[in-house]
């Protein structure tokens, strides 16, 4: 047996035990499965965070068989299929996804991942092979998802507007989002889809000089790509 345990796997092993001896004196009832269901959650992130994959999804479907809350479901299917990604189980990923999307259609946590599929256009390209990159980009969606409600909220009606094919609405929601939040990790893609916008509503000019702006001022990035093959196309 190979002794050599990493960090988090021998948090995981230690800290049972201590509890278990010391639950006779501090322990006055035994925990809920709620309770036993967020601490799995919380250990599976830990082995997440710390690229220990295999774990995680080792403890992750052990759960999800008997998992009760609705909300935990989804975290769990979520972190789930990161840690497939992890692995490049790609397919195993989609599998999971779509599960989520089934078992869990109103979950925050499928708006967490259409925003990470957003802003991962903003990567430098080749950047997933950078762990430095996507460590500070799951902690950028995850801090915009939770502690700027609004400016998710405003990209998202703006979006929606667009796809309805609701031209003046969305370039005016595009606009006011670029205007309120500059320095937003969604502000390539508002660009990209404002000008979009702008040809949905038959300003050619218009378009083009926003295609312009994301290709030169979001250069190395999927939606300067984008935006390049649109100007192609428009000579």
């Amino acid at each position: 047996m190979d002794m050599r345990l990493s960090g988090v796997t021998k948090l995981a092993v230690f800290l049972p035990a201590v509890l278990g001896v010391a639950g006779c004196t501090i322990l006055t009832r035994e925990p809920t499965r709620a309770t036993l269901e967020r601490e799995t959650i919380s250990l599976a992130k830990l082995y997440y965070e710390h690229k220990e994959y295999e774990s995680a999804i080792a403890r992750l479907e052990e759960m999800l068989p008997t998992v009760t809350d609705w909300g935990t479901k989804a975290a769990a299917l979520y972190y789930l299929r990161a840690c497939y990604i992890g692995l490049d189980r790609r397919a195993d990923a989609e599998k999971v996804l779509e599960r989520l999307k089934s078992e869990c259609p109103r979950s925050a946590w499928l708006k967490v991942i259409e925003l990470e599929e957003e802003v991962a256009w903003k990567a430098p390209l080749g950047a997933e092979k950078k762990p430095s990159w996507w460590r500070s980009f799951r902690a950028s969606i995850h801090g915009l998802f939770v502690s700027e409600p609004d400016e998710v909220a405003r990209y998202r009606l703006a979006k929606e507007s667009l796809e309805k094919k609701r031209w003046e609405d969305a370039v005016s929601r595009f606009e006011e989002f670029l205007k309120l939040h500059p320095g937003s990790p969604l502000v390539p893609a508002a660009r990209f889809r404002l000008a979009e916008s702008y040809e949905g509503a038959g300003s050619s000019d218009k378009a083009r000089a926003a295609y312009e702006i994301v290709a030169t001022n979001h250069e190395g990035t999927g939606w300067a790509i984008l935006a390049r093959e649109k100007l192609g196309k428009s000579e």
